[in-house]
């Protein structure tokens, strides 16, 4: 399970509908789809409102949406947003204001506790210049739970891309990129009482190099995550081509899979993870940046015992099936893979597809028509399958935006 973590959207503001082209994709299948822009950035002078919303969005129990964007904002290091059911967009929170705020929450979508206080990561800013966790309350008010870079040579961790999870006890899990031994970034748990415990620190060798990524967490406790570098080192300029990990609540880490490992590995099973990966059943799902039958990326599941499985390789058909994902993947109740690329598809701009139970994908929509550009957020299901996620361009001032796409 990923923790607390709550995922939906709604904002009726700009509806574009799309009727998606059939292509000959290879084997990839294209159907119509319905798609609508719910909140348009950059509307507010000097885009007060945000711009750039690089990370995905939750929902909580009366309907209300929360996201952040990276950029924009009153000082223009970023927003925590609010989309009410009804479609009312409020800023809880500018990043900047002073030095020791925080700025710039990159890729991790916000987490929610029972209270509706809303927790997260900046990738920069603080007391230390190395980013923070910080909290949000209903209201907009913002704490720094936790400076990055406190402790000497940032053993600490430094720079939090991704987001947060938490346990039943109200521990908040994460990783930074860089930070702890040589710099290769660290897997933390912060405390209720705010207090940080460095669990694993990577040394840049097999055991992996700067995850980019937040966790998962199973019901014992352990930790799943990606590396973006390490692992086999004999690949991707001797820096490793990631791995997906393990580490145990006493913090000891075990390396699940290797990419691109093996003498005479072409890196079919994958390369650089940028996403993290979701627990379900039948294993870790995630998603590659590179590596894959054509160097573009790939879908794959690894089982906990370490079998992976490539459940597709993109760019298919002269990329049109997409290609270098960015985001985490999810899951349906019936096991297929929905995801998002930034790049590829008809338009160049990124596509949203889907890996059926047979590995068979299917475009279910591409960016570049209408008001959506490229998006390197997770894809978010509710229960009447509808698909949600953010844009970081597109809209009438090209700040980016928030979409649904309905089956």
């Amino acid at each position: 399970m990923n923790g607390m973590n709550l995922f939906r959207i709604s904002r009726g503001a700009v509806t574009a509908i799309v009727i998606i082209l059939v292509a000959s994709l290879g084997s990839a299948r294209v159907f119509a789809q319905t798609e609508s822009v719910l909140y348009s950035f950059c509307v507010l002078t000097n885009c007060a409102d945000g711009s750039q919303p690089e990370a995905g969005v939750i929902m909580d129990a009366s309907g209300n949406f929360y996201g952040t964007t990276l950029t924009g904002g009153v000082h223009q290091g970023g927003t925590v947003f609010k989309l009410s059911a009804d479609g009312t967009y409020t800023n809880l929170h500018s990043f900047g204001a002073t030095e020791a705020d925080g700025l710039y929450p990159v890729y991790g979508q916000l987490l929610m506790d029972g209270k509706g206080n809303l927790y997260g990561t900046t990738s920069s800013g603080g007391s230390h210049s190395n980013g923070t966790v910080f909290r949000v309350s209903p209201t907009g008010e913002e704490k720094i739970l936790y400076n990055f870079c406190s402790t000497a040579g940032c053993s600490d961790g430094a720079a939090p891309l991704s987001y947060l999870i938490a346990d039943r006890q109200g521990n908040l899990y994460g990783t930074t990129a860089n930070g702890g031994t040589n710099n290769y970034g660290v897997v933390f748990k912060l405390a209720p009482n705010r207090t940080e415990t460095v669990l694993y620190r990577f040394s840049g060798g097999s055991d992996g190099a700067n995850p980019e990524a937040g966790l998962a967490m199973d019901s014992e406790g352990n930790l799943y995550g990606t590396t973006y570098q390490g692992g086999d080192l004999s690949f991707c300029g001797g820096s490793g081509c990631g791995t997906v990990y393990k580490v145990t609540p006493s913090g000891s880490e075990t390396v699940i899979h290797a990419f691109c490992s093996g003498a005479t590995s072409t890196c079919s099973d994958g390369a650089n993870p940028y996403a993290g990966v979701i627990l379900a059943k039948g294993g870790l799902y995630g998603a590659t940046y590179t590596g894959g039958t054509y160097n573009v990326g790939t879908v794959f599941r690894v089982s906990l015992g370490g079998t992976e499985n490539v459940l597709h390789s993109f760019a298919g058909s002269f990329y049109l099936d997409g290609q270098s994902p960015v985001g985490a993947v999810a899951l349906d109740s019936a096991g297929n893979v929905y995801g998002i690329t930034p790049t590829g598809g008809i338009y160049g701009t990124g596509v949203v597809y889907e890996i059926g139970a047979d590995n068979t994908e299917t475009i279910v929509y591409n960016f570049g028509k209408g008001l959506n550009g490229a998006s390197t957020s997770n894809v978010l299901i509710d229960s009447a399958g509808n698909l949600y996620g953010t844009a970081i361009l597109g809209g009438p001032e090209d700040g980016g935006t928030v979409f649904k796409i309905t089956p």
